[in-house]
């Protein structure tokens, strides 16, 4: 299911309640009185949340249009998976301190009503372009294929051999970011088995649209959006069924 499809049926939500879970926290081990092995590092509610709730692989191919580990592929990254977590009842500064202040156009940081309980994210990314356009500005464009899901009863498996992506899940999109290099830089970031970053991968860059909503091929619609950039900028973008875990991570103090 493709972001745009979960946030569609999120407000179908609305006036369910009980068609619509509340996100819960698992409690870390440890918690029930036991005492726990000194040699056992007792996880936080996030990482039990995680690790109970949460399917997260977001790999990002290295033949793209810049360093992965550079100020620009971090701050691109740090937006992209910052924004997918908020499809989801979590804390998104907490995960990505200094989101707020990257992108200061969205007013709503909360979730879409009806997040469910257990979420798969399991996608390719690759940022295929980056256009300067002059005052310390660029145009990124980032291509993305896989899924996006929410399930009140189970979590949808990543893809494998066994459960193949079909075409929904296949089709390449094109994300759209118009960034200010202003102020300090983003750290160049090193890869990690963490989920999320937990420290401020931003610096003073900021965002001034991002666009990943488009009108049909056939021109602007209703509401006024364009159609989406030409996918062929994206190339190969890999096997979504191909083992491995998100890459390439983060090395923070996040999830």
């Amino acid at each position: 299911m493709r972001r745009a499809d979960v946030v569609a049926v999120a407000f179908l939500c609305l006036g369910l309640v009980t068609s619509c879970s509340d996100i819960g926290i698992s409690p870390p081990p440890g918690s029930s009185g036991n005492t726990a092995s000194s040699s056992v590092r007792s996880m936080s509610p996030s990482e039990a949340r995680a690790a109970d709730r949460l399917q997260w692989r977001m790999r990002w191919r290295e033949d793209g249009a810049v360093d992965l580990s550079s100020p620009t592929g971090t701050f691109i990254r740090g937006v992209i998976e910052g924004e997918t977590l908020l499809l989801f009842d979590w804390d998104v500064e907490g995960e990505f301190p200094g989101i707020k202040d990257a992108i200061p156009s969205r007013k709503d940081w909360m979730p879409p009503l009806g997040s469910n309980d257990y979420q798969t994210v399991d996608e390719i990314y690759k940022i295929a372009n980056i256009r300067d356009i002059g005052d310390n500005s660029a145009v990124a464009l980032v291509c993305t294929t896989g899924q996006v899901s929410t399930d009140e009863a189970a979590f949808p498996p990543y893809f494998d051999s066994q459960d193949v992506p079909d075409a929904r899940d296949r089709f390449v999109a094109v994300e759209r970011l118009t960034f200010h290099r202003e102020g300090e830089s983003p750290p160049e970031s090193r890869p990690g088995p963490k989920l999320f970053p937990g420290y401020d991968v931003f610096g003073d860059w900021w965002v001034s649209e991002y666009t990943d909503s488009w009108a049909p091929p056939s021109g602007p619609d209703e509401w006024g959006r364009e159609p989406m950039p030409d996918p062929s900028i994206c190339g190969d973008m890999g096997d979504l069924t191909s083992p491995g875990p998100s890459f390439p991570g983060w090395s923070g103090a996040g999830v």
